[in-house]
C-alpha cells in the first residue's frame, strides 16, 4: 500500500469491507441464531482495524443482514437476499445494478467500482451445502419461499448462491487484494438422502478463483450443531476464533509477533485453531475471551457428529505483487 504521508486521501487507496449474515430465512425451518453476529463481529473488528492502520483513503463498510428483532420494539431484518448480495458484487465489479435493491442496505451509495489498488473482504455467515452437482449452495435470507420443513430438491437449490455464480462475481472485481470467508454451517449433515453430504467447501470453483485472482479463500466445513448450540461463545467456531481470538486478542499476531496481524496471519491462524476449539467444544475446557476465561461445559451431542470441523484455506496471493494488508492490534482504549 503507499505510504499515507506521500500521497493525498482520495489517492489513496479504497478497503470494501462487505458482511453478510442470515438468521431470518423465508422458511423458518432454516432459521438459525447467530449468523447475524458473525457478520456484525466481522464488520466491526476488520473495519475498525483497516480504518486504525490508516493505508485507506476510504474503509467502505455494509452489512447485510437477515435477523429476527426479538426485543418486541422494531422490525424483523431483511437485507440479505440473493439479489442484494450479488447487485453489491456486481457493483464492485463494475456493472450498475438495480438501485432499488442497493437502496435499503445502509452504505451501498459508497460502493464503487473497484480498482486495481483497492481491497475487498467478502464475508458470509449463513447456511451451506455441498451438493450432488459439484458446487457448494449459499443459503441467501429468499432461501425456501414456497417450501415448508427442510426440504432440499434441485428446485430449491435454484434459489441459493452458488460457487460458479460467486466466482463469476468475483472474477469482474478488479481489486488487487481480495479475501472471501464463508463461515457457513453445513445443514447436509441434518439433511437425510438425496444424494448431498457434509464436507468441507472446497469447491472446484472457488479454488478455480483464488488461483486465477491471486486472492485468499477461506471456508468452514460446520456443522448445526456447532452454529446452534455454543451458548457460551454465542457465535460460529470460525468467526470466533478469526474476530475474538485472533484479531481482538491478537492471537493471530504470531508469523512474525509485531502487533500488527495480516490478513494470511488471521486465515492461517483461523485454519489451524478452529479444529482444536470444537474439540474443547466437545470435551470442555476454558476458552479465554476478550473478557474473561469462560468455562466450556462438555457437549455430547456435538459429539455425536462424529467429526471435527475442519476449514480449507486456498492462499494465491503470496504471488501478487501487492503485500499482505496489515491490521494492528487495538487495546480497549482505542
Amino acid at each position: 500500500l503507499p505510504d499515507p504521508e506521500d500521497v493525498s486521501t482520495a489517492e489513496l487507496p479504497t478497503a470494501y469491507v462487505i458482511s453478510v449474515g442470515v438468521d431470518k430465512y423465508a422458511n423458518s425451518a432454516w432459521d438459525l441464531n447467530y449468523a447475524s453476529a458473525d457478520a456484525r463481529l466481522s464488520s466491526e473488528t476488520v473495519s475498525a482495524r483497516l480504518r486504525a492502520g490508516g493505508g485507506f483513503g476510504r474503509v467502505v463498510t455494509l452489512e447485510l443482514v437477515s435477523a429476527h428483532n426479538h426485543d418486541g420494539n422494531g422490525q424483523d431484518e431483511d437485507r440479505a437476499s440473493r439479489e442484494q448480495i450479488e447487485s453489491v458484487l456486481a457493483r464492485l465489479g463494475g456493472s450498475e445494478p438495480n438501485a432499488q435493491i442497493l437502496a435499503g442496505i445502509a452504505g451501498a451509495e459508497e460502493l464503487r467500482p473497484a480498482r486495481p489498488g483497492d481491497f475487498v473482504y467478502f464475508f458470509f455467515a449463513g447456511h451451506g451445502l455441498a451438493g450432488r452437482d459439484g458446487q457448494f449452495h449459499l443459503f441467501p435470507s429468499n432461501f425456501g419461499l414456497g417450501s415448508h420443513g427442510r426440504e432440499i430438491t434441485q428446485d430449491s437449490l435454484q434459489q441459493t448462491l452458488n460457487s460458479d455464480r460467486l466466482a463469476r462475481l468475483f472474477r469482474n472485481i478488479q481489486a488487487g487484494n481480495m479475501v472471501l470467508v464463508i463461515d457457513a454451517c453445513n445443514s447436509a449433515a441434518s439433511v437425510e438422502g438425496g444424494g448431498f453430504k457434509p464436507g468441507p467447501m472446497g469447491s472446484r470453483g472457488l479454488g478455480q478463483l483464488a488461483y486465477d485472482k491471486q486472492m485468499r479463500v477461506l471456508t468452514a466445513s460446520q456443522t448445526e450443531g456447532v452454529a446452534l448450540e455454543s451458548a457460551e461463545l454465542r457465535h460460529g467456531v470460525l468467526s470466533y476464533a478469526m474476530f475474538r481470538e485472533g484479531l481482538d486478542l491478537g492471537v493471530a499476531d504470531y508469523q512474525p509477533t509485531d502487533r500488527l496481524v495480516s490478513f494470511g496471519e488471521l486465515l492461517r491462524y483461523a485454519e489451524t485453531r478452529v479444529p482444536t476449539l470444537h474439540n474443547e467444544m466437545i470435551t470442555g475446557g476454558r476458552i479465554q475471551t476478550d473478557r474473561a476465561a469462560v468455562s466450556m461445559h462438555s457437549d455430547a451431542r456435538l459429539k455425536s457428529v462424529g467429526f471435527l470441523q475442519q476449514p480449507a484455506l486456498f492462499d494465491f496471493a503470496s504471488d501478487s505483487t501487492n503485500r499482505d494488508i496489515e491490521m494492528p492490534i487495538l487495546t480497549t482504549e482505542q
